[in-house]
Formats: C-alpha cells, structure tokens, sequence
C-alpha cells in the first residue's frame, strides 16, 4: 500500500481507533523495556502515533520531550486534543527527515505499511536520527509495492 492510501485509510477510521486503543496496553511492555536501553531520556518521536497516543503518554510519564509523526491528518488533529503541548507532524515518514536526533525512536505497526522498497531507506534514515546511544523500536513487514 502505497503512503497516501494509507493515510485516507486511517482518516476513516481515526475517531474509533482514538476509542479502541487509547487505554490499550499493546506495545507498551516493549516500550517500557525500550526506555529501559535509553540512557538519556530526552527527546523521543512516536512515528505513526496514530491518535491516540498510547506511547506518547508512557515516553512523556518517562521524562522524555515528546514529538508524534502519523501521515493521518484526522489522526494528528485528534491526538493534539489529547496532548495539548505536544510537537506533531503531519508528516509522510518517507518524504521527511526527522529534524532532531533523539534518545528513543518508537515505530511501532506503522512502518511495516511501506511497500518493502521503501522499509529500508526509511529504516536508515530512522537510524541516522537516533543520537549515539538511541534506541529505535519498531515493528517491520509489509508486502511488495506496485
């Protein structure tokens, strides 16, 4: 699936995904021992943050200077309502540089939506972002891009 059908995907459905996983535990086991591996705890990007913001609430409660990135307009407008003073990107994770480096990377069920030509450019590119003793967290898959 290509990035833009993904985001007109989840603008469909972003209401009821804010309902159904803001209180999920899913993932937050392997954040919790993520930020276990951070030295520093300070910034952190939840990149397809979705809107709820289950993760941006665990890095936050850490001490970590949160920033969210989704390709989801209607998904990035809902989190900012939860998250007041909370940095967000409306941002295509595979057309954008992350502007900082930061202590934790969290990409979890998002970047296994690229097309598997796209998963390792932006897998390098999260890297690159990450200061010397950052930790990425991601979940990887997907399927062959037209």
């Amino acid at each position: 699936m290509h990035p833009e059908d993904t985001a007109a995907r989840y603008n469909r459905i972003a209401e009821w995904w804010q309902t159904q996983h803001q209180d999920s535990l899913y993932g937050i086991v392997q954040l919790e021992r993520a930020i276990k591996f951070t030295h520093k705890k300070q910034f952190a990007l939840d990149v397809g943050c979705g809107s709820s913001g289950r993760f941006i609430k665990v890095l936050n409660e850490h001490g970590f200077q949160v920033e969210g990135l989704d390709i989801s307009e209607e998904m990035i407008d809902l989190a900012k309502q939860l998250h007041l003073g909370i940095t967000f990107y409306r941002e295509d994770i595979c057309c954008r540089s992350p502007p900082k480096l930061y202590s934790l990377i969290a990409a979890w069920d998002g970047t296994f939506h690229l097309p598997l030509n796209l998963q390792e450019p932006v897998m390098k590119k999260l890297c690159d972002a990450l200061k010397a003793d950052g930790v990425l967290m991601f979940t990887c898959g997907g399927r062959h891009g037209r």
